[in-house]
């Protein structure tokens, strides 16, 4: 016999089911506990209750929202999925992504943190929308939010969720481990020193790599990408696969300079089939045509490249996988099938696998190990976001050292963020690879964070990538700090290059110690 278990929750007043942690339905009684605008108010049609919001052109700047304290401190270390009914009728695109239409958690850990809905406008019928996240340890003074935010329109909302599971149950071990799993490298790997390079331009021009081999990188992380941050490209698989086979055609000329200039290179398939959804999840964890096909795929380039492989250190499997709640097919189960479709046909190739959630280094306390050889792990630095990204959607200026939401990031703090993967590293003896790291060229004291970053990544014995070489100018150390709007070549090595010139160095030193 089964049991539905139920509990009160005091804070909205219903009964919930197991697994919900709040539920509103917006009943005349539950919306006195929020603080509501005067563009909401409550409505009821076809049998069920909704708050509707009515922004006007001339308001549609500023924040147009609904409020509610949430005890956030009852859910640290478990995942919250936030689900809710929504309609829209001609909501205004807004000027940043994250805003528009508005169901949003804000919470403080060690700086205030805001988890929200992502482009969502425009006019649709009644949709379940939901995102999920996971609570950190410290969090503290939760809230719900509703409504519009830098937009006009109308937007309805009905039946808010939350749901509550435990991180772990989540994301599972794919497969069984013996107790003390130490991964195990052959001397392919273990021979290998510490490779340090960057991640390579969009596409492929003649006489790059050799400007790059010139400043003493070793490695570049050859990015097969396309539409970055668009909506379900890749979605038609025929046509995905004919723009792959032209990304591999393109390789092989990159693959020829390396084998020429005496670089390892790292295969990096950037855009995998069925690309991400709406959701910004990786829309083959949800979706099995993609999901097969994602193996497919590597079985494929593995075949194309078998005995090719001298220069080719591995293959990056997937590029910042995100799943944020339960999925049917789980970020890591999917790249363990593709590394043992791979490992059919070239039994010898090292693979790379990443993390969740972009590869975030706070990912690695849940991430398990694969009971394969040589499976070399990577992670994407880039915390504080709002540090690194600042000038892009969000304008303030932040400097670096320096004070953030009342944090001060520094080396130290630095290190502290990245104590997870070091600890995965203790743990299992893994080899880490750092496959991006950066600030945008005009984040004060962007040359400093990149020492930094170098200095704890060489301390740790990690490879690294920077991103990325001559791709996008936000990033390029080749320009001058400057602004988002200003792109102006240096005409002398900017601090950011130099930065990375002296991490380069080590290359010459690890040649030179070699030889003796």
């Amino acid at each position: 016999m089964k049991y539905l278990l139920f509990f009160f929750c005091a804070a909205c007043g219903v009964v919930l089911a197991a697994g919900e942690v709040f539920r509103c339905e917006f009943s005349p009684a539950e919306l006195k506990k929020w603080s509501m605008p005067p563009e909401a108010a409550g409505m009821r049609e076809s049998g069920f209750n909704f708050v509707r919001f009515t922004v006007p052109e001339a308001k549609r700047s500023g924040q147009n929202l609904m409020t509610l304290p949430f005890d956030i401190a009852a859910y640290r270390g478990q995942t919250l999925r936030v689900s809710c009914r929504i309609r829209a009728d001609k909501v205004s695109v807004p000027p940043q992504t994250f805003n528009g239409v508005k169901l949003m958690v804000s919470f403080r850990g060690e700086i205030p943190e805001w988890r929200n809905l992502a482009r969502v406008w425009g006019s649709f019928n009644w949709r379940e929308e939901s995102f999920s996240f996971q609570v950190p340890d410290n969090a503290t003074d939760g809230k719900l939010y509703l409504g519009l935010q830098d937009s006009s329109g109308i937007v309805d909302f009905a039946k808010l969720r939350i749901e509550a599971q435990a991180t772990a149950d989540l994301f599972p071990p794919v497969a069984e481990l013996p107790e003390n799993f130490r991964a195990e490298y052959t001397p392919r790997v273990t021979s290998m020193p510490v490779l340090r390079g960057a991640m390579s331009p969009g596409e492929y021009r003649k006489g790059d790599l050799d400007v790059l081999a010139s400043w003493g990188a070793n490695l570049i992380r050859w990015q097969m990408t396309r539409n970055w941050g668009g909506i379900r490209v890749g979605s038609d698989l025929e046509e995905y696969n004919r723009w792959l086979d032209g990304e591999l055609d393109e390789f092989e000329s990159a693959l020829a300079d390396c084998e020429r200039l005496g670089m390892k290179v790292i295969l990096d398939l950037h855009a995998p089939p069925g690309g991400i959804n709406e959701a910004h999840e990786t829309t083959m964890l949800y979706e099995e045509k993609y999901a097969k096909a994602f193996s497919e795929v590597w079985r494929k380039i593995a075949a194309r490249f078998k005995g090719r492989t001298g220069a080719i250190f591995g293959y990056n499997l997937v590029n910042e996988p995100v799943q944020k709640g339960k999925a049917p097919f789980n970020y890591l189960r999917l790249q363990y099938e593709a590394a043992q479709a791979i490992r059919e046909v070239d039994p010898d190739i090292p693979i790379i696998i990443e993390s969740n959630l972009a590869s975030d280094p706070s990912t690695f306390a849940y991430l398990t190990p694969l009971p394969l050889k040589d499976v070399i792990y990577q992670v994407h630095m880039y915390r504080p976001h709002n540090y690194t990204h600042q000038g892009l959607e969000l304008k303030e200026p932040i400097a670096y050292p320096g004070v953030n939401n009342g944090v001060m990031y520094d080396r130290e703090k630095l290190k502290e963020i990245l104590e997870p993967v070091r600890e995965f590293q203790r743990k299992y003896g893994a080899r880490i690879y750092v496959g991006e790291f950066a600030a945008t060229r005009w984040a004060e004291g962007a040359d400093r964070y990149m020492g930094d970053c170098i200095s704890i990544f060489e301390e740790y014995g990690w490879d690294w990538s920077y991103h990325a070489f001559r791709e996008s100018k936000t990033w390029d150390v080749e320009y001058e700090g400057g602004s988002y709007k200003d792109y102006v070549k240096a005409t002398a090595p900017t601090g950011r290059l130099r930065a990375l010139l002296e991490g380069f160095r080590k290359n010459r030193q690890q040649e030179v110690q070699k030889h003796e």
